[in-house]
């Protein structure tokens, strides 16, 4: 999310399954209290066993097959492979001061072994277990358990979202807020919460994500689900997508097939029209701030959400684009050259997918100082690049072909997003059809007809209008 970097889910947050219904822990979601202080972590479990969240309020938790340990492991919570290799007493946690300093430990009990982030501590050994260790069972990869320390996150939101919300650990942070994985106490669902500190005389700014998110209902754009106004911090609560940034599945592999970068692309361009027409423009395009669904869908069947509005503009016949803003290497070359002082259009968008599917395809951004003598900023003015490198061998000419037409000085020279959409690149039935039923699949509730009104006629947009008082609810 923006500059904001992925500190937290590696690997992403387990889903949490059926409830055992005999032996599941009975310290869980609903039986404490955030501002207790003997609640001191949590243990997330993975999708290896069927348990609730563990909420850790006692000195000591045992683990095993035995009847008598504090959680066991039966054959109606762990699958039959797994349960043969857990002892009757196979870990325990507890916490133990040390020179006066409080910590929690891990002792493995057991001859098969407990792995704490795949390293293997012996029985009758223990470590120290610190926020965000990963617990695996006699083999590393049968991890069973995250473990969060609650140190990290209390008194992080008010009282009244502390009803609603338990806070997991940290997503990230940039210049307009830190973001914080959280579970919804009431069905179990993670969302992603932003807290932005309110600034004397800037609340018009910390505002504008709001008021944008609110309107946004589209399968391809990150949902807004609630918003906690204190009188000091916003806290925008967002739907957490697991497959992290679009960033690093590109650092992963170094650049994307035509199939994936293709079924990627097609989607943004139609996140992008659907808020062209609300007449949204976003202003911040790139990889960082597109997110993508679960890891475990294949890569050209996955679903991706535009990210991170703290840039984005609402637009109206009494606004005009002039800040100067965005992250420069996808800065389009008409608000470098006014520096400003001048006005442009929602066309920088276009822009900055069109670098955007540059480095996708290529895996090397157009303009940078590793590629010319010129300054960043004057190669984006001259338009100063190339597509002549080896990295562009198998690259489809169709493909090169929109880049140039995105990658144009001039807005009004520059392809628009229908005739992108309208591109014989785009014109691939089968992968139109996966990106169809991906969205039918995530439809949220709002603009359902407004956006499948948009994919049945790429080519005739929906009717404009102006945003009226009821368009928003917060106003800066």
């Amino acid at each position: 999310m923006g500059d904001e970097q992925d500190v937290f889910l590696s690997p992403e947050v387990p889903n949490t399954q059926l409830v055992c219904s005999e032996n599941t822990p009975v310290d869980t979601l609903d039986d404490y209290d955030d501002d207790d202080e003997s609640m001191w972590g949590w243990l997330y479990p993975t999708q290896n066993i069927s348990f609730k969240p563990l909420a850790m309020q006692k000195d000591e938790y045992t683990f095993g097959r035995s009847p008598k340990c504090d959680v066991v492991f039966n054959d109606g919570c762990v699958c039959d492979n797994l349960l043969q290799v857990i002892s009757k007493n196979h870990f325990k946690i507890f916490k133990e001061t040390l020179s006066g300093i409080e910590a929690i430990h891990l002792m493995d009990l057991s001859m098969n072994g407990t792995f704490v982030n795949n390293n293997k501590i012996g029985k009758g050994n223990k470590v120290i277990l610190k926020n965000k260790d990963e617990i695996a069972l006699a083999n590393l990869h049968n991890k069973v358990y995250v473990f969060i320390d609650t140190s990290f996150n209390k008194h992080w939101i008010p009282p009244e979202m502390k009803e609603i919300y338990t806070v997991i650990g940290p997503l990230g942070s940039g210049a307009y807020g830190e973001v914080k994985l959280a579970q919804n106490k009431i069905n179990e669902k993670y969302v992603a919460i932003k807290k932005i500190q309110k600034r004397e005389g800037k609340e018009g700014k910390t505002y504008n994500e709001v008021r944008i998110l609110q309107n946004l209902k589209h399968p391809c754009v990150v949902t807004m689900e609630d918003v906690f106004d204190t009188s000091d911090s916003l806290y925008i609560v967002m739907e957490y997508v697991s497959g992290g940034e679009l960033a690093k599945r590109i650092r992963e592999v170094t650049r994307l097939s035509d199939g994936e970068a293709k079924c990627i692309f097609y989607q943004l361009v139609l996140a992008l029209q659907y808020l062209h027409l609300k007449r949204v423009a976003h202003r911040d395009l790139k990889p960082e701030n597109v997110l993508l669904m679960s890891k475990n869908q294949k890569c050209n069947e996955r679903l991706v959400k535009v990210s991170d509005f703290g840039l984005s503009k609402l637009i109206d016949t009494n606004t005009d684009l002039k800040t100067m803003c965005g992250t420069p290497v996808y800065t389009a070359p008409e608000i470098l050259m006014t520096q400003g002082t001048g006005f442009y259009t929602h066309q920088v968008d276009v822009w900055s997918l069109g670098v955007m599917l540059f480095l996708c395809l290529s895996g090397k951004l157009p303009f940078s100082k590793d590629r010319s003598p010129l300054p960043v900023v004057e190669q984006i003015v001259r338009v100063s690049y190339s597509m002549s490198g080896p990295e562009w061998r198998g690259v489809s000419p169709q493909a090169a072909s929109l880049i140039r037409r995105m990658l144009k000085a001039d807005p009004n020279q520059r392809i628009t997003i229908e005739q992108i959409l309208a591109h014989p690149w785009l014109q691939d039935k089968a992968m139109k059809s996966k990106v169809d039923l991906l969205m039918k699949d995530n439809a949220p509730c709002g603009d359902e007809n407004l956006y499948l009104e948009l994919q049945a006629s790429t080519l005739r947009p929906a009717k404009r209008r102006r945003l009226g008082d009821d368009d928003t609810v917060l106003k800066s």
